[in-house]
């Protein structure tokens, strides 16, 4: 289960380190320079929605936990599943420009907290 979460770990974290200049390129940018940065953003929320959906489903194959991680593992699902169900893996592939892709990176935004937060939880089993 840690060898499926550090593999996305740094993306997730990087994503969410690029929050805020993501919203103030989306939002105030005017120069090619910020709609570029714009759509940068919008690709990488989809790869952190897709990301999330693999990471979810590989962990839900294998076998049950120990049970002294079961509610770590139980934490991780959820932020993952709520990530995934954002709709940027989709949208954002389809038409990077359009309004509902910005609709839903915002929303990859708020769901990505919880994923960087569940990633503190893990690091005394992923190093």
């Amino acid at each position: 289960m840690a060898s499926i979460i550090s593999e996305y770990e740094n993306d997730w974290r990087e994503y969410d380190a690029k929050i805020v200049d993501c919203a103030l390129s989306e939002v105030l940018g005017s120069s090619v320079l910020d709609k570029i940065k714009a759509k940068t953003c919008r690709v990488t929320a989809a790869t952190a929605s897709i990301n999330a959906n693999l990471a979810a489903k590989n962990i839900r194959k294998l076998d049950t936990p120990p049970k002294e991680m079961g509610a770590l593992v139980a934490r991780t699902l959820a932020a993952l599943d709520s990530l995934a169900a954002t709709g940027a893996g989709k949208s954002c592939v389809t038409d990077n420009e359009s309004v509902e892709c910005g609709n839903d990176a915002t929303k990859v935004n708020g769901a990505i907290r919880p994923v960087v937060s569940v990633l503190d939880a893990w690091k005394p089993y992923t190093g």
